[in-house]
C-alpha cells in the first residue's frame, strides 16, 4: 500500500507540468490534503516565567484536527490518484510509435528523444516495419516480399493503431519505393499522424516543428507531357537534389513532367509538418491530373524527397482514381533508376528497370 502510494506521489510530482488535463486536477488535488491538514493541526504551547518577570505565563492553544479533516484529506487523495491513474490508463492505449527501418546500418531503436517527456509513460510499446538488413546487400526482392506478407496481414491496425488509437509517431529510413508503400498503409487511418525525421546534418531524430517557411512546388516546364503509346507518363520531384532529365529511362524521358523546389535543395528541406502535408497535397493534385490524361495506365515516379514527405505522399495513393504507381529507385553508382516497386492495392511488385 505505502509502495503504491509513493509511486503515485512521485509520477504526480513528475507530471506536474503535464499537458494531459485528468493529471494536473489530481496532483493539484492530492497536493490539498497537506496545507489543509495544517490548518487544522496546530498544537499548544505553554510557556511559564519566573517570578518576577512582568509576564508569568503566556500560552497559545488550539483545538486538535477534527475527524472530518481527516477524511476530507483522505477522499481528496483517492479522488486526485484516481484521476491520475486513469489517464495513464488511457494514454498508454491510445498514442503508438512506428518506425520504418530497411537500410544497411540502420539502427532499429526507436528515438524516444522525439516524445514529449511528459508523454512517454503513455506510448505503447514501439513497433518496427520493414525487413532488417545485415551487410550491404539489400536483397530487394525479398524486401517486396516481406512488405507484402505485412501489408497482407494488415499489420498497421492489428498491431500499432488498433484499439481506437489516437496518435502515431512515424518516421524510418528506408529506399524511397518502400517509403511511398507504408505511407499507402496510411490512407485510412483516423488518428493523429505526427512526423519525425532523421536530421542528416548531425544525425538526430527531430519533430517537423520548425518555422513554416512555404516550401512549395515549382513548375518550371510549360509543356503538357503526353503518355507514352504504351500509357506510361511520369513525374520527378526534386526536392533533395535536382532530377535531370538525362538521368530517366529512355523510355519515359519525352513523357515526364519534372517538378522542383521553390527554394534551394536540401536533403531535409521540409521542417514544418504543416508544410509537408501541404506539398504532398500538391504534388497529388498533380497526380490526380496525370492520370486522368486519356490514355493513361500507369504513374511513373521519380522522386528525390526526405522521408516524411515520401511517405505522406504514399498516403495520398487512391486505388480507385489513380492509375497503379510505379515508384523508382536511384542509383548514384550508375548515375540511373535502376530498379522500381510497382505499387497497387494488392501490394507491390520488383521492377526490374532496364536503360
Amino acid at each position: 500500500m505505502w509502495e503504491n502510494f509513493k509511486w503515485l506521489w512521485v509520477t504526480a510530482l513528475k507530471y506536474k507540468k503535464t499537458p494531459y488535463p485528468r493529471i494536473r486536477w489530481g496532483v493539484g488535488l492530492c497536493g490539498v490534503p497537506l496545507p489543509f491538514s495544517a490548518l487544522f493541526s496546530i498544537g499548544i504551547v505553554n510557556v511559564e516565567f519566573e517570578s518576577g518577570y512582568i509576564v508569568e505565563s503566556m500560552s497559545i492553544s488550539a483545538q486538535e484536527a477534527s475527524a472530518y479533516s481527516f477524511v476530507i484529506s483522505l477522499i481528496l487523495l483517492f479522488i486526485g490518484g484516481g484521476l491520475i491513474f486513469s489517464e495513464l490508463k488511457s494514454k498508454t492505449r491510445y498514442t503508438s510509435k512506428l518506425l520504418i527501418a530497411s537500410l544497411p546500418r540502420v539502427s532499429r531503436e526507436f528515438p524516444e528523444n522525439v516524445l514529449d517527456p511528459a508523454e512517454k509513460e503513455f506510448c505503447r510499446e514501439s513497433v518496427v516495419l520493414g525487413q532488417s538488413v545485415s551487410g550491404d546487400d539489400e536483397h530487394i526482392e525479398r524486401q517486396a516480399q516481406f512488405y507484402n506478407a505485412e501489408f497482407l496481414v494488415d499489420i498497421l491496425n492489428r498491431f500499432v493503431v488498433q484499439e481506437d488509437c489516437k496518435k502515431l509517431y512515424i518516421g524510418g529510413l528506408a529506399r524511397i519505393p518502400f517509403l511511398i508503400a507504408y505511407g499507402y498503409m496510411l490512407k485510412n487511418l483516423k488518428c493523429a499522424i505526427v512526423y519525425f525525421d532523421k536530421f542528416h546534418r548531425n544525425s538526430t531524430w527531430r519533430l517537423l516543428d520548425e518555422e513554416d517557411i512555404k516550401i512549395g512546388i515549382e513548375f518550371s516546364e510549360t509543356i503538357e507531357v503526353q503518355p507514352s503509346s504504351s500509357g506510361d507518363v511520369g513525374l520527378a520531384i526534386g526536392f533533395s537534389t535536382q532530377i535531370n532529365r538525362g538521368q530517366l529511362p529512355v523510355h519515359l524521358r519525352e513523357h515526364t513532367f519534372i517538378a522542383s523546389s521553390n527554394q534551394s535543395t536540401d536533403r531535409n528541406l521540409i521542417k514544418n509538418q504543416e508544410n509537408l502535408v501541404r506539398v504532398s497535397n500538391e504534388i497529388c493534385k498533380v497526380i490526380d491530373k496525370l492520370s486522368h490524361k486519356e490514355g493513361c495506365k500507369k504513374i511513373h515516379l521519380f522522386l528525390s524527397v526526405q522521408s516524411t514527405l515520401a511517405i505522406d505522399i504514399g498516403r495520398r495513393y487512391q486505388e480507385g482514381t489513380h492509375k497503379n504507381w510505379v515508384i523508382y529507385n536511384f542509383s548514384p553508382d550508375s548515375d540511373s533508376y535502376s530498379w522500381a516497386l510497382e505499387l497497387s492495392r494488392t501490394g507491390v511488385k520488383y521492377v526490374e528497370v532496364s536503360n
